[in-house]
């Protein structure tokens, strides 16, 4: 299906077992004496700031009224409700980051009753760019926001260094925090965060507990377009026997 954007998004009708834990099934066809349904979808850019939009195709009889109501599937087996999500368009947010995005359309006809069919993006909700050192986005907003500051150890025992923090960055549109670590001095980056977190602290793995590893840390800024930060100023310590000192 073609989305709003141009960007193809790939559904399909899920069983409802699937997406409640087992509680009976939706289809595309429904059982006699309800109704009949065919061609229900959702479309649009499955990137965070952009909107879906449910389609409800054709339903025989034709319903009085539809309505709406949008989820996270969060795994096999389990979904979350997104709060306020009760129209037939809903705009991804960072909370949706990682996740497939499931929208139940009820359709209402008064003699016939009521039948909901439950549709899933096959695709997983992404920011709009990646990278570490700056990076552009989508959606029109090429501008990255400000750069963190302040990367320190809030460890106060002097044996856990790795454990970081660092101030706030003010933006609108701020989705989070990237982490990176260097063994080698800042010749090679690995971002340490999956996907953007929103806390204002992170721990680095130590590595190997019967070794020395040098770490090198910087943190990076990301907006809800996917433009990325130029790198923090570093943070340096070495872990190795259980302490990163």
């Amino acid at each position: 299906m073609r989305g709003m954007t141009g960007r193809t998004v790939l559904l399909v009708v899920v069983p409802l077992a699937l997406a409640f834990g087992g509680v009976g099934y939706a289809s595309s066809a429904t059982a006699a004496g309800s109704f009949q349904v065919s061609g229900a979808g959702v479309a649009g850019d499955p990137t965070v700031g952009h909107t879906l939009r449910a389609i409800h195709g054709t339903w025989t009889p034709k319903p009085k009224k539809f309505k709406y109501k949008w989820y996270r599937l969060l795994g096999e087996g389990h979904v979350s409700h997104i709060d306020g999500a009760n129209s037939s368009t809903y705009k991804l947010q960072v909370k949706d980051l990682g996740k497939k995005i499931i929208v139940r359309i009820k359709g209402f006809k008064p003699g016939t009753g009521s039948q909901s069919i439950y549709v899933q993006t096959t695709e997983k909700v992404v920011l709009g760019g990646s990278g570490g050192g700056g990076s552009g986005g989508s959606g029109g907003d090429t501008t990255p926001p400000p750069v963190a500051t302040n990367l320190h150890s809030s460890d106060t025992t002097g044996f856990a260094k790795n454990e970081l923090a660092w101030d706030a960055v003010s933006a609108s549109d701020l989705a989070g925090y990237n982490v990176y670590d260097s063994t080698d001095g800042g010749g090679t980056w690995t971002k340490l965060t999956p996907s953007p977190i929103t806390a204002t602290a992170f721990t680095v793995p130590p590595g190997p507990t019967n070794a020395v590893t040098s770490h090198l840390a910087a943190v990076t800024s990301v907006d809800t377009h996917g433009n990325e930060s130029a790198r923090s100023g570093t943070f340096a310590f070495n872990c190795g026997f259980g302490f990163c000192v």
